[in-house]
């Protein structure tokens, strides 16, 4: 059995360690930096969304009555101003005959009564009746006139009551729902169809009250559909809602999206993602050179100016904002400087490093 000298292996291990850190120590430890920027700062905002459309109608009866006839089912697509349910209209029909042949009647009359009132005018001046007689022809010759008048607003009254047993679309659209069939008594007001304007369509959102002043206008604005996932659109903000809801603390922003009417139908779900422009002049890092401390204060590892043998030191900073992955420096860094990215997490005060070249563009 072979005895180990114990004090001499300490002593070579010891030796052998030594080395190895010496070793680590002149190569320094693997990081990424990045450089400490002033400008501007960019926010991507992303809020879902629904496509509505501009215009989204219950459609009801403007009067009472048996349906008689439904022509469209849900699905229809229909131009403005088509019949879209009849109501019997039978008892109104003949309400309506009969007040044409009532003012027909009294026309009859009026004609009479002109040809009397002519014929009195010039009698009265030959003396062939008192004029008494010819003031009575005239008097009774204006009350015909206001019966003929009364009559014609009777017949157009009559009309539209027919007219109201048939439900119209107010504009082109969509059926989306059909309520009612052939042979159900409907009430004035109780909706029989949905009526959706698919034509004029535009994408809403609900975004957060803090965001209110910074999106404008002319933020630009794309919108991903959920039914075309991989695909972005351009859009516009047409109108911001100033109108918080008092629940979730939202306002409504409404866009108007570039892209083709066939996918842009109503309901379907999709994210909005602005692009927040901040221009003021402050001094940004990215937010992984950041490390957060036990007490809650931020440091950074700063390199130092030598590039023979570059280390690093740990700075306490104070941070802003963090908008897109960037940290907003209010104290603690100027600009130009480098900081540590990558390799950040065990690094000691004054260790030595190794600048590898950073992949991304950071």
């Amino acid at each position: 059995m072979r005895i180990i000298d114990l004090p001499r292996f300490l002593i070579g291990a010891s030796l052998v360690l030594g080395s190895i850190a010496h070793v680590c120590a002149e190569s320094g430890a693997p990081v990424t930096v990045a450089a400490v920027t002033r400008g501007g700062m960019q926010d991507v905002v992303e809020v879902s969304g629904t496509v509505t459309a501009e215009r989204r109608s219950s459609l009801s009866a403007r009067t009472a009555g048996l349906v008689s006839n439904v022509r469209v089912d849900a699905g229809s697509r229909v131009k403005e101003g088509e019949v879209l349910i009849a109501l019997d209209d039978a008892l109104a029909n003949l309400a309506l005959e009969r007040a044409r042949e009532a003012l027909k009647e009294s026309e009859s009359e009026l004609t009479e009564l002109k040809r009397l009132n002519e014929e009195g005018q010039k009698l009265v001046k030959s003396g062939g009746i008192p004029k008494t007689e010819a003031e009575a022809r005239q008097s009774a010759l204006g009350v015909k006139v206001a019966a003929v008048k009364q009559l014609e607003v009777n017949v157009r009254e009559q009309a539209e009551i027919v007219n109201r047993h048939r439900v119209l679309a107010p504009y082109a659209g969509v059926i989306s729902a059909k309520l009612t069939e052939v042979g159900e008594w409907v009430q004035t007001g109780v909706p029989v169809l949905d009526l959706v304007e698919v034509d004029a369509v535009r994408f809403d959102v609900q975004v957060p009250q803090e965001r209110f002043t910074e999106l404008a206008l002319d933020t630009p604005t794309m919108v991903r559909l959920d039914s075309l996932p991989t695909e972005e659109f351009s859009a516009k903000i047409l109108t911001k809602v100033p109108v918080k809801d008092p629940v979730a603390r939202t306002f409504l922003l409404r866009l108007t999206v570039d892209a083709p009417p066939n996918v842009m139908s109503p309901g379907v779900s999709g994210r909005a993602i602005f692009q927040i422009q901040n221009p003021g002049d402050v001094l940004t890092i990215p937010q992984d050179a950041t490390v957060r401390q036990p007490d809650g204060g931020v440091t950074a590892w700063v390199v130092n100016d030598d590039p023979e043998a570059p280390s690093v030191r740990s700075q306490v900073i104070r941070i802003g904002k963090t908008l897109s992955g960037r940290v907003e420096i209010l104290e603690g860094l100027k600009e130009g400087q480098q900081v540590v990215l990558r390799g950040n997490e065990t690094l000691r005060e004054g260790q030595a490093i190794k600048i590898l070249k950073n992949p991304s563009s950071e």
